[in-house]
């Protein structure tokens, strides 16, 4: 992110967001960043088969900031039954053993 500023970044972002959306876009862009990290983050979980909208035993009553599972689930794919491999990516003839 440090990178991107640097590289001018920012004020890209900021000048779209201006330009296309007024001033009052500027105050939606966190929610917006907040709602794609969520999605990302979803997406991840169901990928490696694990529900992100479940509660573990000994995870009961916590809130924020570790309260994403009361929100509804933005992942881009279906809960998977198995977690994805390394297998289910790379074509099986690069992971054959060579002799």
């Amino acid at each position: 992110m440090m990178l991107n500023h640097a590289r001018g970044g920012s004020p890209a972002v900021f000048n779209f967001v201006i330009k296309n959306f007024g001033v009052a876009g500027l105050f939606v862009l966190p929610f917006v960043g907040l709602t794609m990290e969520k999605s990302w983050y979803d997406t991840a979980m169901c990928l490696r088969g694990i529900d992100p909208t479940q509660v573990a035993e000994d995870r009961k009553g916590e809130g924020f900031p570790s309260g994403g599972h009361s929100l509804p689930s933005l992942s881009l794919v279906p809960l998977r039954e198995h977690p994805i491999t390394l297998r289910d990516i790379v074509p099986a003839a690069l992971l054959a053993k060579r002799e």
